[in-house]
């Protein structure tokens, strides 16, 4: 195994499924898991880098750095606004997260802030790599347009309904969900040995799929909702 002309993936690979792993326990004692997070998908391009490239030395190692940089605030920042809508439970629960520990107002800068740094991240990555062109130039300013707004809309107090939320609006929801499929194993079209075969084969598949009676199976559940009080109802 260590033969290869590049280990560094095998050699990294533990230690790097540890840290992603470890991520699902983070909210329980730190309220930076939105950029662990965010460092695990910062892991992403790096380690892609690495296994089609090998360890880069110092000069070639910043493009894949300072992408990855930009992954990790641009998904840390997102997170921050996602556990806005959560801060009520995370308190109750006392898991940790930025928007339970500074507020909703302060975390919305939190994320401003992360998404300003992804920014110009992405504008140091046009400097360093010269295989970036216009296109990707266009894109960038795009994204720090539409951040931009983003941020525009909080100055301006156009903020989404969980970040103040009136009394009167909190209520209770009643959700129901149910599993469907439509569906077949297509395996066997694969290893047919001539059209004929194939022909057969989709035959078989289309039987299976009939045999599913799925019109049947969504009138039944529909009848089971209608019955119910639920005030959103999912699949």
């Amino acid at each position: 195994l260590v033969a290869f002309d590049n280990p560094w993936p095998l050699y990294l690979s533990v230690p790097v499924l540890a840290f992603v792993g470890a991520y699902s326990f983070t909210k329980r004692f730190t309220a930076l898991s939105h950029f662990w997070l965010g460092a695990s998908l910062f892991l992403a391009p790096v380690s892609a880098w690495i296994a089609i490239r090998g360890l880069p030395p110092w000069p070639e190692c910043q493009v894949p750095l300072l992408l990855g940089g930009a992954v990790l605030f641009w998904v840390a920042g997102f997170d921050v606004l996602y556990a806005c809508q959560d801060v009520e439970f995370d308190t109750r629960a006392r898991l940790r997260s930025v928007p339970a520990t500074l507020g909703v107002r302060a975390s919305l800068r939190v994320a401003l802030l992360c998404h300003l740094v992804t920014v110009v991240l992405l504008v140091l990555l046009y400097v360093a790599s010269p295989d970036l062109g216009a296109v990707y130039l266009a894109g960038v300013i795009a994204v720090g347009l539409l951040l931009a707004v983003l941020a525009g809309l909080g100055a301006l107090g156009l903020r989404p309904a969980w970040a103040n939320p009136p009394q009167h609006a909190q209520r209770h929801l009643t959700v129901a969900t149910y599993n469907l499929y439509l569906g077949a194993d297509l395996t066997p079209l694969f290893s047919a040995a001539s059209p004929q075969e194939l022909i057969q084969r989709a035959g078989q598949i289309y039987a299976n799929v009939v045999k599913t009676d799925f019109p049947s199976r969504a009138e039944a559940i529909a009848g089971v909702y209608g019955q119910g009080s639920a005030a959103v109802v999912g699949r």
